[in-house]
């Protein structure tokens, strides 16, 4: 991997911070880098749901404690539920409401949220990603709809393999649809939507399809980088 050239995208490529910012979050959590953790707490300061940044704010607030982050959040939050009915905003707004929400706003959103995706078409792309971040930090004791965005999610995943062709052929994809399938399955495994046993393969032979791809590493695909990095680090969870 090459974080100092990621890193160095992400700063010359504000305008896709949406992505850039939880791709450094995930890779910062999977193999610690001072240089993106500065460049997160850089963020932090001027971090807002409206730019898809807000994450940085819960990264800032776990790495440092200072209470400004954890006002922030509170902030961001509030502006984010005039904004969670928008499907166009789904992956910059809903990961960092729902963890808002599990934290701060006693999970009274969860029945709403859990809608808003009941609503939607899901193929793999970014709201597939969304809705599986979302998982990731909602609390299991909100059974009903943790249960239910959990089974969503796997009839949405198989319909896609199934479209496919199964699984193994998600590997003949678009590339940045292959990095995000392999970093929703490995995710879902991490999580336990998915068993590990059943399907971390597969997130590993899609990892296997796009590392060494020129598009993913030479700054001309924002996208399919930041993907790469998240997929990445999901890979070093199960090393």
């Amino acid at each position: 991997m090459r974080p100092e050239e990621f890193l160095k995208v992400a700063k010359e490529h504000p305008e896709c911070a949406s992505v850039t910012v939880p791709a450094c979050i995930r890779y910062c959590e999977a193999v610690w880098d001072n240089a993106c953790s500065q460049w997160l707490l850089e963020v932090a300061e001027n971090a807002s749901v409206k730019e898809g940044t807000a994450d940085a704010l819960f990264f800032a607030w776990k790495t440092t404690k200072d209470a400004r982050y954890e006002k922030a959040i509170l902030e961001e939050g509030r502006k984010a539920l005039d904004t969670v009915e928008d499907l166009a905003e789904v992956y910059k707004v809903h990961p960092f409401f729902m963890a808002y929400d599990t934290a701060y706003a006693k999970k009274e959103h969860y029945a709403k949220v859990a809608q808003i995706f009941k609503s939607m078409d899901l193929p793999i792309g970014w709201n597939m990603a969304a809705l599986i971040d979302v998982i990731s930090v909602m609390s299991p004791e909100i059974y009903e709809h943790y249960r239910m965005m959990q089974d969503l999610f796997r009839t949405k995943i198989k319909e896609a393999a199934e479209k496919a062709g199964g699984f193994e052929k998600l590997t003949k994809a678009e590339p940045l649809e292959r990095a995000i399938a392999g970093y929703v399955i490995l995710q879902a495994c991490e999580n336990r939507t998915l068993l590990a046993e059943k399907y971390q393969e597969y997130g590993v032979a899609l990892w296997e399809s796009v590392k060494d791809l020129d598009e993913a590493w030479n700054g001309s695909n924002v996208a399919l980088q930041s993907m790469c990095m998240e997929l990445y680090a999901k890979i070093v969870t199960f090393m």
